[in-house]
């Protein structure tokens, strides 16, 4: 504890008064790792990611749906198989809105990265 820590946009994690490449401690050098500045969203609404604005939705939709779902099996109404089915075509609706804006981020990351390799498996996992 009491350790200054200071970050800038662009640069490695590093002790204040130390290089970014390399710090001493205990009389021990140790390297800092380089931690990669976070990459920006392209679409934002009120200065926040659209993508991780829109993405709740589907998930709580469809979670929602099964809670539904076993209620109907337990007590037999057919109207919470109505809510369930509705809840699931809304949920399908919501992530195919919220998929063009992750695309649109998922552009924006550098090429060759594990970053970009995590953003199209997540991606293409979610295609229909």
């Amino acid at each position: 504890m009491g350790d200054d820590y200071k970050f800038r946009y662009g640069e490695s994690l590093t002790r204040s008064g130390e290089s970014p490449v390399a710090g001493s401690r205990g009389g021990a050098t140790v390297a800092s790792p380089p931690i990669a500045a976070p990459v920006e969203s392209r679409v934002k609404f009120l200065g926040h990611a659209e993508h991780q604005q829109l993405i709740p939705f589907p998930f709580g939709l469809l979670a929602t749906a099964v809670i539904f779902d076993v209620l109907h099996l337990i007590t037999d109404r057919d109207d919470l198989a109505t809510v369930s089915y509705w809840m699931i075509a809304a949920g399908i609706i919501g992530g195919l809105v919220a998929a063009p804006f992750g695309t649109i981020d998922w552009t924006a990351i550098p090429k060759g990265t594990r970053a970009k390799k995590v953003g199209a498996v997540h991606g293409l996992g979610n295609a229909p």
